[in-house]
């Protein structure tokens, strides 16, 4: 019984031990979870912002880098897509396994195309492509907030654009339409194909988000070799309007009788021609803008170093509505899905200019030789600061005659020295490539009075044909001695100088200071009788002048472009019939002359809007 009764007694205590056990355990992780306290919740946004903060300041540092400040570093981006890479990778991967390149974009790329649109990192392709973008990026809204838009802010900007590159993209004459030019080499020499202006419009309105095509007659088999054979159409508002890339003028709506065409055609002129209804449509795209890297990239990028790097074509990839969608919805009888294509020609041409033979690589060194400009040559190290012992008040007049007299036989000897090392580096200099750095902020759509003073300068710094010094009156009666500049030289300085002087009135030009401009395209033909801007420097003369109501005078210069050895003949032709109809509108017919005898009212002269070439904009930017 005693028994019995202990037993029940450890039972009871075992069971209490159990109970008291299990609510210990339940208290201290057995039961739910507990809410993280906000301390912990707050430090972990606090991580993962720094982390997007640090992010985005090394995209921003990368970014940064594209910006050419020499020509080897147009040519070499080898660092810079190592270092795009590794953020990609570090700070964007989790972004990019999410998108995928749809089958429907693919179906418009060949294979080569396609195996590198899907490629998980940026190749050299593809960071040109972004270094581009970034400069077309700034060169377009520069533009666009120049130009006067009274009534259609978009169209407006189209027409701003398409005229922007006509007037600061000359054709090449014959011989060098041959050589395969990037896209940045094009708009740093202002010259190019007509093809490559199509480039580069289509690439300019891709960020303002207006789409571009070119159009093809119906019956054509395959991309035509003539230029003449498409069109370029540009979505505006839910409306084609029509562009001819030739003549590089509107396609002129049945009403429109301005010079410069004003009101383009848009798709009832291809309703009402039998060869372009139902068109086949070109896309005027490179293939890095269908690669999903470049739709994250575009997200992350900072504001001010933002730019639209990615194309939607066809749908499937991203949620951006497809660019045949657009385009089809602005003419939905006469635009079809089915009649889109890929124009592969940028492809090539990038691809082109990235393998030059050897041919080919020597014209485009002569062509960028000039951006080396103006050569800087290093103060003559003499050993002795003659400076600071001239500058000492207690020298007499013979002893400071005599300190000259050291100074000027140290510099010979030192001269005669190099001349003999064969030094030309020492001797003349080394290029400094400031000219291609001003350029590069011109291109960007700088045309500030600092970038008309800046091309002045080396204007001026290139100016000479010979290092002069002094030397005692007792070695030369007119105390100068020289050393003629070698002659490869004096051709980069030329060329420097004659650069300079005609980008000065492109800049006047974009400054709306036609009376300086024109007066710049005269000193140009005027110094370099001879130069590649001879034709290029008439057109924009003529168009300063229009812009300041002298019809007569744009006529006059219009007729002397009007030749054959002018690339843009056809553009002169064209122009010319128009200008002359608006000369004759504006011209009193007979009848309407009023007696002399007629009493007449008088009135108000009428207002100038434009400054004449006896007053010029200003004295600071005057040529």
């Amino acid at each position: 019984m005693s028994l019995t009764s202990s037993s029940a007694t450890q039972i009871q205590i075992t069971s209490v031990v159990a109970v008291l056990l299990c609510c210990v355990t339940v208290n201290t992780g057995c039961g739910p979870e507990q809410e993280p306290s906000a301390s912990s919740t707050v430090q972990t946004d606090a991580q993962d912002q720094s982390t997007l903060d640090a992010c985005r300041m090394r995209l921003e540092g990368v970014a940064r880098r594209f910006r050419p400040d020499s020509l080897s570093a147009i040519n070499d981006l080898t660092s810079s897509v190592g270092a795009l890479n590794a953020w990609l990778v570090e700070c964007a991967a989790q972004e990019l396994k999410t998108l995928s390149v749809s089958e429907a974009n693919l179906a418009y790329l060949n294979p080569a195309a396609q195996r590198s649109v899907s490629a998980p990192r940026f190749s050299v392709r593809d960071v040109i492509y972004v270094r581009d973008s970034l400069i077309v990026s700034r060169l377009a809204q520069a533009i666009v907030e120049r130009s006067n838009s009274p009534h259609d802010l978009e169209f407006s900007q189209v027409l701003s654009l398409f005229r922007w590159v006509g007037n600061n993209i000359s054709l090449e004459g014959t011989a060098a339409a041959g050589t395969s030019m990037g896209f940045l080499d094009t708009l740093l020499t202002g010259q190019g194909t007509v093809r490559s202006r199509v480039w580069l419009l289509a690439a300019l309105l891709r960020q303002l988000q207006i789409d571009v095509v070119i159009l093809l007659p119906n019956d054509a088999r395959e991309d035509p070799e003539d230029d003449s054979e498409f069109l370029i159409a540009a979505c505006v508002n839910d409306k084609l309007v029509l562009f001819d890339p030739l003549t590089w003028l509107p396609i002129p709506s049945a009403d429109d009788d301005s010079v410069q065409i004003n009101n383009p055609a848009g798709a009832d002129y291809l309703a009402t021609n039998d060869r372009w209804n139902l068109p086949q449509v070109r896309i005027v795209a490179e293939t890095s803008a269908l690669c999903p890297r470049m739709l994250v990239l575009q997200e992350q990028l900072p504001a001010k170093l933002s730019a639209i790097l990615y194309e939607e074509i066809s749908g499937g990839t991203s949620d951006i509505r497809p660019l045949i969608e657009r385009l089809v919805s602005s003419a939905p009888e006469i635009i079809l899905a089915d009649r889109f294509e890929w124009w592969d020609w940028p492809d090539q041409q990038a691809t082109a200019a990235m393998a030059l033979d050897e041919s080919q690589q020597r014209t485009r060194d002569q062509q960028m030789k000039s951006f080396e400009a103006p050569y800087n040559r290093d103060p003559l190290d003499l050993g002795t600061d003659f400076n600071e012992i001239l500058s000492d008040p207690s020298l007499t007049s013979e002893q400071r005659e005599a300190l000259w007299q050291q100074k000027w036989k140290m510099e010979i000897a030192k001269i005669r020295e190099l001349e003999k090392e064969r030094d030309l580096k020492k001797l003349f200099g080394r290029p400094s490539d400031y000219l291609l750095k001003i350029r590069l902020e011109q291109v960007e759509g700088s045309s500030d009075r600092r970038i008309i003073q800046q091309l002045q300068r080396i204007r001026n710094a290139c100016i000479d044909d010979a290092i002069r010094f002094t030397v005692p009156l007792s070695v030369d009666h007119t105390g100068q001695k020289s050393i003629p500049i070698p002659e490869s030289l004096q051709k980069v300085n030329l060329a420097a100088t004659g650069n300079s002087l005609y980008w000065t009135g492109l800049c006047q030009m974009d400054r709306s200071q036609s009376g300086t401009a024109v007066s710049a395209f005269r000193n140009y033909r005027r110094q370099y009788p001879d130069g590649k801007w001879f034709y290029p420097s008439l057109m924009n003369q003529a168009l300063s002048e229009m812009a300041q109501g002298r019809y007569d005078a744009a006529f006059a210069t219009l007729s002397e472009a009007d030749h054959m050895a002018n690339p843009e003949r056809r553009r002169v032709v064209l122009m010319l019939e128009r200008l002359q109809a608006a000369i004759e509108r504006e011209t009193p017919s007979a009848e309407s002359i009023p007696d002399a005898d007629a009493k007449v009212a008088p009135s108000e002269p009428p207002a100038v809007d434009q400054p004449s070439l006896d007053s010029p904009d200003s004295a600071d930017d005057a040529v």
